[in-house]
């Protein structure tokens, strides 16, 4: 394995059999005991830190059948794939998996194999198990393989600064945001809503606790708006949570397509 800095020249050197899936795409299977999933077709990247190390950052490849995008790998979203191959790298080796089948899962670093490279810009190359790998003398045995081309994409935030917070808490979306959190009813946060998230809501017969959070506006601090074309995202946090709620530019007015919140 090849530690790359320019993406641009290490392709040069590289034999196109290196790369036999376009990036953002894979080839692949995985299977645990009586569970296989074909055609995990597709792969992406996030550098984050690192869960109870916040001084350091690892990488996890994710490997789907359904498309990695950017926004699902920073919002956690990909967790409800109904199945996937979540492989976590430190300082460029590959550390440890988890096979994801809907809400089950297993996982381990035994066994665990890489041939490929990693940049700053996507990791490269064959995962897989070295055979059938048995957790347990005999239980829980499991293997895959797969080919990636995964981009990596930051999703380690940056300290936001008084002036980011202060612009966050006279912005547009931080009023919308108190609206959606403070309506007493379906009637009142749809005019803050998305029009998929209206339709969810038609859905679930307009029981707004169902689409939207139990925090307390008041226990709500905001800390960032970052506006990229007809999309926001405006960051939260609470004493013990940070949140991200999401925005979408309709017919000219922003609305909240989407709300999520993890402890920090």
């Amino acid at each position: 394995m090849r530690r790359a800095v320019l993406v641009t020249v290490l392709l040069g050197f590289v034999s196109p059999d290196a790369y036999p899936v376009q990036q953002g795409k894979a080839s692949g299977f995985m299977r645990a005991n009586e569970r296989t999933i074909e055609g995990l077709e597709y792969s992406g990247a996030r550098l984050r830190t690192r869960p109870y190390f916040e001084s350091q950052t690892e990488v996890e490849v994710i490997v789907s059948d359904q498309p990695v995008l950017a926004h699902d790998l920073a919002d956690d979203t990909i967790a409800q794939n109904a199945g996937h191959l979540a492989v976590v790298f430190v300082k460029d080796e590959a550390d440890s998996y988890v096979l994801h089948f809907g809400y089950s899962e297993i996982g381990s670093g035994r066994g665990l194999k890489f041939d490929g490279i990693v940049t700053d810009a996507a990791i490269v190359g064959r995962i897989y198990t070295d055979g059938v790998v048995s957790l347990f003398d005999g239980q829980d045995e499991l293997e895959f393989d797969v080919q990636v081309n995964a981009p990596i994409h930051s999703v380690v935030l940056k300290e936001f600064t008084p002036a980011d917070q202060a612009a966050a808490a006279k912005s547009e979306q931080m009023k919308l945001y108190r609206a959606f959190l403070t309506g007493e009813d379906a009637d009142a946060i749809k005019p803050t809503l998305s029009a998929a998230m209206t339709a969810s809501l038609d859905e679930l017969s307009g029981m707004v606790s169902l689409i939207r959070s139990d925090v307390d506006i008041n226990d709500v601090v905001p800390m960032q708006v970052s506006i990229d074309g007809e999309q926001a995202i405006l960051h939260v946090r609470t004493a013990d949570q940070k949140g991200t709620v999401r925005f979408v530019r309709e017919e000219g007015a922003w609305k909240i397509s989407k709300e999520s919140w993890q402890r920090h």
